[in-house]
């Protein structure tokens, strides 16, 4: 089996969820934070064969680098990747050495504000909390509009980072951890339920995201 470019892509940014994967039968891969605060489920080109824990993801992926028309070949307790007569043999982890996302699709409750985020957007809106060293980005409804403000909780008064997206009746402030915002660049359907998790989508990749503890749910 090689691994297709666009999935090397999804192994490294589940790397900055956890490091850790468990590869399970299929084509569906899911990743879950130590914090189990995010969680996300990408479905990719590639059938893996059999259930294969790796423990340092990074690793693994810079092993295949140095592979560019490698294989790999699968056994019981370990792959082998690159070619017959150049390559590594890969050992797997035991399941029981780190955090694996559940088997389970999330059960949302009902949906309370929704709107599209564009890939601008979203880029524009991550380089400012990182110019602005922000730490949190809320979800504002203000009864009128749907605004994405990059704020620090723990420095009210600082400054803060504001993008407009949209119309909406509703009243909320719902914040989430800038630490948690670890997204592929792309056009993005966002819902949020009535808990505050936040479900982002696009075909054939989803990231759940939890709220902070002082969020202000929808009034």
């Amino acid at each position: 089996m090689k691994i297709d470019d666009s999935t090397i892509k999804i192994l490294k940014n589940f790397s900055t969820i956890n490091q850790s994967l468990l590869f399970r039968v299929g084509n569906t891969l899911r990743t879950v934070s130590k914090t189990k605060s995010t969680f996300a489920i990408a479905k990719v080109k590639e059938y893996f064969p059999i259930e294969f824990g790796i423990y340092d993801l990074p690793r693994f992926i810079g092993v295949i680098s140095l592979f560019n028309s490698g294989e790999l070949t699968f056994q019981d307790k370990y792959c082998t990747i690159g070619t017959e007569t150049n390559h590594v043999k890969y050992t797997y982890a035991s399941i029981d050495t780190f955090t694996v996302a559940p088997k389970e699709d999330l059960k949302l409750k009902e949906t309370v504000i929704s709107f599209e985020l564009k890939e601008k957007a979203l880029a524009d809106i991550l380089k400012a909390l990182s110019v602005l060293q922000l730490t949190e980005l809320a979800v504002v409804g203000d009864g009128d509009n749907i605004i994405l403000k990059g704020v620090n909780l723990s420095n009210p008064s600082g400054d803060t980072y504001n993008l407009v997206l949209g119309k909406t009746l509703v009243k909320c402030n719902i914040l989430y951890s800038a630490d948690k915002l670890k997204f592929l660049s792309s056009d993005y359907t966002v819902n949020i339920s009535q808990n505050g998790i936040a479900h982002l989508y696009k075909p054939d990749l989803d990231y759940f995201i939890s709220c902070e503890d002082r969020s202000t749910l929808v009034s």
